[in-house]
C-alpha cells in the first residue's frame, strides 16, 4: 500500500471595500446580522471559489480576510442582503462587479 503525504498550500488575504475611493456607507445598525457586502474569488483555472460577506456588526463592515489556495483569481464585489430586503445595508450596488480579472496569488 502506497502512504501518501498531501499538502494543502493556502495563502492569507486581507483588503477593504472601497466605492469610488472612499468608504462605502453603512445604512444599517452596528447590531443587527445585515450583510454590507460580498467579494468573491474565482480561480480561473480550476474554479475554486472563495466568498466573505461583510457584516453590519462588524468592526470594519467593509473590511475582509480569507485563506486561498495559490493560484490566478477573478475578484469580484457588490452589495449583498441574502433576504431580499427593500432597503440595502450598504450603498454598494447589488450586481457584482468585477474588480480584477486576473490576480495572481503565488
Amino acid at each position: 500500500m502506497q502512504s501518501l503525504v498531501l499538502n494543502v498550500v493556502t495563502v492569507p488575504v486581507s483588503g477593504a471595500v472601497t466605492l469610488n475611493g472612499s468608504k462605502p456607507t453603512l445604512n444599517c445598525s452596528t447590531k443587527y446580522n445585515d450583510a454590507t457586502m460580498q467579494v468573491r474569488f474565482v480561480e480561473v483555472t480550476h474554479g475554486y471559489t472563495f466568498t466573505m460577506v461583510g457584516m453590519c456588526k462588524n468592526s470594519d463592515p467593509f473590511a475582509f480576510e480569507m485563506v486561498l489556495y495559490p493560484g490566478t483569481y477573478k475578484v469580484s464585489v457588490g452589495g449583498y442582503d441574502p433576504y431580499g430586503s427593500p432597503k440595502n445595508a450598504s450603498n454598494l450596488p447589488m450586481t457584482k462587479q468585477v474588480v480584477i480579472d486576473k490576480l495572481v496569488i503565488p
